[in-house]
């Protein structure tokens, strides 16, 4: 155990100890409670100024055997001795496209128009072929079609 050690708290731990299935001595039990996930050893013996360092050890390998805890990081010193493997640099970015060339025509397909073809007015083609917009009596016949659509 490394006094840069962090220790977590298992399910197993945080249920059995929440439901009370089972019940710890004082001393796991005040060891327990001082684990948090982020504390090392070294600050959870200042937490706790009256506990040695080996009774702190012994009651973490306890709780470690018994499942209720489990080591979450060996600390700084220890990672320190074994340096990390450096990172592969990072692959070179592919290089970009070819701009584009506008040396081929693009034929697009013209549209045939007819022109003496007319096309049918939407709607019955006997209500709206033979209104004239000029008369009075074609208006009121629209505005009488208009009011019926509502």
């Amino acid at each position: 155990m490394s006094q840069q050690s962090i220790y977590t708290k298992t399910a197993k731990g945080v249920l059995e100890v929440k439901n009370r299935t089972i019940r710890l001595p004082r001393e796991l039990e005040k060891v327990f409670a001082l684990i948090d996930g982020k504390s090392t050893v070294a600050e959870m013996l200042q937490k706790d100024g009256r506990m040695s360092a080996e009774a702190l050890s012994e009651a973490l390998d306890k709780l470690t055997g018994d499942g209720f805890i489990r080591v979450f990081s060996t600390g700084a010193q220890e990672q320190a001795t074994e340096p990390e493997p450096a990172p592969a640099p990072a692959p070179a970015p592919p290089p970009p496209p070819p701009p584009p060339q506008f040396t081929e025509t693009l034929r697009i397909p013209q549209p045939t128009i007819r022109i003496n073809q007319v096309p049918e007015p939407r709607g019955t083609g006997s209500e709206l072929s033979d209104l004239d917009f000029t008369s009075p009596e074609s208006l009121s016949k629209l505005n009488k079609v208009a009011e019926a659509d509502r």
